[in-house]
Formats: structure tokens, sequence, C-alpha cells
């Protein structure tokens, strides 16, 4: 197992401690409920918080085997396939940011090659772009918190941005320090084999479709933002993958006809699982994806309990965006 693999890490004690105030304490897992705890987490590591509420677990991933890590055959436009394929019923998992570690930071090339060497199928990054039209990976509106920079993104230049390190990068890994581009992410992307999941926060749509289409990417790059980008991105190329963040039918099958009739996955916006929604979703001909690190890998990381999981699971979410998406993945492929 690589050195790299070992070093995964978790949140901080602190945050590790609210989930355990919020889902309960106590020993092992509830009568009848599977405890992975011992099997999939390592220990806890410091790392930086994060502002998001939808991030509430920071930095996460599991130890899984070495065969189960690279044994995994990655192939990017599976996912597609599956969702476009109406007998197919695959659930597949999408690491929030990437598989983040010590010295591994979010929206790094260093989280896609983690991502890569877990067997996670699918990356999200955050795209943003520079004051003279580059797109790099950003979750932020400000390089403050996570870059050695400081000043907003989209009012610098590039050659202002790209001095800037990544903080908590492992010492002489330029693939973990470096401010990746949207560009490096793709190239890198399509050499691991892995799909990736496009957070849009600012981009031009025009050079945003060329460079997807330099990599051949639109079967295997999914692009989420709302229906008045989607709608741009869909002009200039028909058959790209488009996903628009909802919060009910009459929002999904709005947003279908906006593009034109061809729309099959959907965000689910909500943080916590609703079999009731999801359930009138896919009647309505969708596939959905939803975010599962507050109500998922919370309950995980305070007690390695996966019923957290089994909810969205059970609910019918078919691409689940997870802060422990090793441990979810190995979890999912177990028998």
């Amino acid at each position: 197992m690589s050195s790299a693999w070992r070093r995964l890490a978790w949140c901080t004690p602190l945050v590790a401690l609210l989930f355990q105030w919020a889902c309960g304490t106590g020993g092992g897992a509830d009568a009848g409920e599977q405890d992975v705890g011992e099997t999939l987490r390592p220990p806890f590591v410091d790392t930086y918080d994060e502002p998001d509420h939808a991030d509430v677990s920071a930095d996460v991933s599991a130890d899984v085997s070495e065969d189960t890590a690279n044994g995994r055959v990655l192939d990017p436009v599976a996912i597609r396939a599956c969702f476009d394929d109406l007998s197919c019923d695959e659930r597949f998992v999408v690491a929030h940011r990437g598989v983040r570690a010590e010295g591994v930071p979010e929206n790094s090339l260093a989280s896609l090659h983690l991502a890569a060497e877990a067997g996670v199928p699918m990356v999200e990054v955050d795209i943003r772009r520079s004051a003279d039209g580059v797109h790099f990976l950003l979750h932020d509106t400000t390089l403050d918190r996570t870059t050695t920079g400081s000043g907003e993104a989209r009012a610098l230049s590039w050659a202002e941005i790209s001095t800037a390190t990544l903080l908590r990068a492992e010492a002489g890994n330029p693939d973990a320090a470096q401010i990746p581009t949207l560009e490096q992410a793709l190239a890198l992307a399509a050499e691991l084999g892995l799909a990736l999941y496009l957070d849009v926060k600012d981009a031009d749509p025009a050079s945003f479709v060329t460079l997807l289409e330099r990599y051949d990417a639109f079967d295997w790059a999914l692009v989420r933002r709302g229906v008045p980008f989607l709608q741009e991105v869909r002009a200039l190329a028909p058959s790209a993958w488009v996903m628009p963040p909802v919060l009910s039918v009459e929002e999904a099958t709005g947003a279908r006809d906006a593009l034109g009739g061809a729309l099959r996955i959907v965000e689910l916006g909500k943080p916590t699982a609703d079999p009731a929604l999801t359930a009138a979703l896919v009647e309505a001909g969708f596939v959905v994806q939803q975010d599962v690190m507050v109500g998922g890998d919370a309950l995980f990381l305070a007690r390695g309990l996966t019923r957290g999981w089994d909810a969205y699971l059970e609910a019918g979410v078919r691409l689940l965006q997870s802060d422990a998406a090793p441990g979810l993945v190995t979890y999912l492929a177990a028998p």
C-alpha cells in the first residue's frame, strides 16, 4: 500500500466531537446495524476547517485494502452510460473536492490521484476563472482560505493566482501544492480514467466548452450549474452532460423543458435523504444525485455507522457525493 494512501486523513477532533454530540454517543452499533468503524476509519489528524455548510466532515477518507483500491478498473464513461440505460440500476460515488488527506488538499491534482488509487470512479471539483479568462480549480470566491494567496479570484490574473500554492500541501509534491487549471484536471482525469463532476462557480461558457471538447469529455465530465448556464453550454455542445440543482419535481421538469427535453440527471439540493421526493423524481424519469455529507458521512465519522448512507440508498439516490468516498465505495462493494 502506498505511503500516500496510509496518510489519508479525517476531520479535526473538534468536528468529530461535535458529530458525536449530534449523532449520539456510545459504544458500538445499534442492534442489527453494521459497525464498520474499526475496519474503515484511520486515526484522526489535524486539518483546516471548511466554511461550506455541506462540507461538515472536512478531510475524510477510508483505509481500504490495496486490492480494492488498485484492482478496480475505472471507466470514465460508465456512469453516464449506466444512467442513460434504463435497465441499469448501479450506484456511483463522487469524491467531494477529491480524496483529501494529510498533505493532499482539496481541489488538487494529488486528490485526483488518491481517488483513482482508491477506486472512486468520479471526482467533484470546483471551477472558477481568473480576470484574464483562465479556468482553474477553487471552491471559494477568494484565495484566502485554501491558498497562500489572497483576494477575489475573479479580480486576479492567472499570473497572480498561479504564484500562490495550496495550504497544507505535502512538501516537494507539486501535484499537491499547485492550483490546477481546469485543463490540467481534464488531462489528468482522462489519463487516470476518472469521471469528473464540474461544479461551476464562475466560467465563460464558450471557452469552458472548448476545453471539454478538446479532451472529448462530454460523456465523462458532468457539468453542474443553474439552467441559464447549462442552456448556454448545450447551445454550444448539444451532447454535453449537464445537471441542475432542484428542490421539486416541478423544478426538474421545468429544467428539462428549458434544456430541450434532454435532461436525465438532477441534483436534489437537500442535505438529508427525502424518500418521497426522490421517488417522485425517479417516477418522472430522472436519476437523482445528492450530497451525503450531512446525513450520511457525519454519522459514519462519529460512530462508524452506515445507516445515514443507507437512508440515501434506500431512497433511490444513484450518484452519492461524499467526503468519505473511499469508505463509501468499500461499503457499496461489500457483499
